[in-house]
């Protein structure tokens, strides 16, 4: 039977093939119900509550309703209400839970409780078949279009088409979903900040190990098909560095998402926060135009900047050539030319970005990028961090400015 955990109680969907009771102690297990919390709260029966107003109730009065329930009451407790901010159709019952897990219990107890319980919900949402479907089809599409590239300087421009796209891609693909799927997240967490539940680091990290599992198997499936189609990245050591870098990309963005829609308000203005911070994070990347020198600094803040650069070191080396018309240097044959003399890596390096670059140690070395991808995403993570441990003792920040 399928049933859903908050807190102290378990919400379980009767089954289609258990017992039903008779049609007349139906109708009259109905009314006794309808009776009591119209008792206990007359506006129950005739407004959609909203989760946190919902299991607020729930909670606070647990006690007084065990009370007052009779028997048959208990068995039969019909609630309209959203979990995760998803609402239910039909009826529900409303079961107690045995309290073996608990604040009190060690955290690796509690961490055990609450992990199978974040996987099974976020598995649904991120490991589907439609997902399956859009990722396999993405990189096969994407593949197709750009195989056959030339040894030529129009390759080296079909070259840095394909790692725009697929940086784009996996920079935005996660990061609206996350605003709205995290922002759902922390109001059902809030409940249990609230009444204190579970200990604060055991749900954070429960649904922190989550995400980051089940968000980094799609970059690299994606990795794994189309370049291997494109013909760019013959090499394991190849196709695992570009995998790992789209997936570090990936959980920085989704991180950018979840610590906004967890900070918002509303949705909407997560949304419209993400919009800014990403767009702005692209273009100060420094591959589509120069920066003023007094804000060149901010690339270096962009996790767009970090991927690009990084899979562009792992395809290319200053070793590679390219058909020209005349050669640059007898060492690589008539009608060759080094990498480094093509217009659009030419054009990178004026603007501080080295690739395929001779003497240059930072060319072909791809660790500081993917150093600086992790920083960012634990940077995220702490601020997304200290949001719900304001929110687990319940800072009053207008106590504190007022005692200050």
């Amino acid at each position: 039977r399928p049933s859903s955990h908050i807190g102290d109680i378990m919400i379980q969907q009767p089954s289609i093939y258990s017992r039903q009771p008779s049609m007349s102690h139906r109708k009259s297990s109905i009314t006794s119900v309808r009776n009591f919390y119209r008792r206990v709260n007359p506006s129950f029966m005739t407004r959609r509550s909203t989760l946190s107003t919902t299991f607020d109730r729930l909670f606070s009065e647990r006690g007084s309703a065990n009370s007052q329930m009779d028997e048959e009451d208990k068995n039969h407790v019909f609630v309209m209400s959203g979990l995760d901010g998803y609402h239910m159709r039909g009826h529900i019952d409303v079961v107690p839970v045995n309290l073996i897990v608990h604040r009190g219990s060690p955290l690796f107890d509690q961490w055990f409780h609450l992990f199978p319980m974040q996987w099974r919900a976020y598995l649904r949402f991120c490991a589907n078949p439609m997902r399956l479907l859009e990722v396999v089809g993405l990189a096969l599409v994407t593949g197709g279009i750009y195989s056959d590239i030339p040894a030529t300087s129009r390759g080296v421009s079909q070259i840095y088409s394909l790692v725009l796209v697929t940086t784009t891609v996996w920079s935005f693909s996660r990061l609206y979903p996350a605003v709205s799927s995290h922002h759902e997240w922390f109001q059902s967490a809030n409940i249990l900040f609230k009444y204190k539940r579970f200990s604060l680091m055991p749900v954070y990290s429960a649904r922190l190990v989550t995400v980051l599992l089940l968000e980094c198997i799609w970059p690299t499936v994606y990795t794994f098909i189309c370049f291997p189609v494109v013909g760019l990245a013959g090499d394991l050591k190849s196709l695992c560095s570009i995998s790992f870098l789209l997936a570090a990309n990936n959980l920085c963005y989704l991180s950018l998402g979840a610590t906004l829609g967890s900070l918002a308000q509303h949705v909407a203005y997560g949304m419209s926060a993400a919009t800014i911070v990403s767009q702005g994070s692209v273009v100060a990347s420094g591959f589509f135009t120069s920066l003023p020198p007094s804000i060149d600094w901010v690339k270096y803040c962009s996790p767009f900047y970090w991927t690009m650069q990084g899979i562009f070191k792992s395809i290319f080396r200053w070793s590679d050539s390219l058909d020209c018309v005349s050669g640059s240097s007898s060492s690589v044959g008539s009608n060759q030319c080094f990498l480094e003399y093509d217009f659009i890596i030419d054009d990178l390096k004026k603007r501080g970005i080295y690739i395929a670059s001779f003497n240059v140690d930072s060319s072909d070395n791809i660790f500081t990028a993917a150093i600086a991808l992790v920083a960012i995403t634990v940077f995220l993570h702490v601020v997304l961090f200290l949001r719900c441990f304001f929110a687990y003792y319940r800072v009053n920040w207008e106590e504190v400015t007022r005692r200050s």
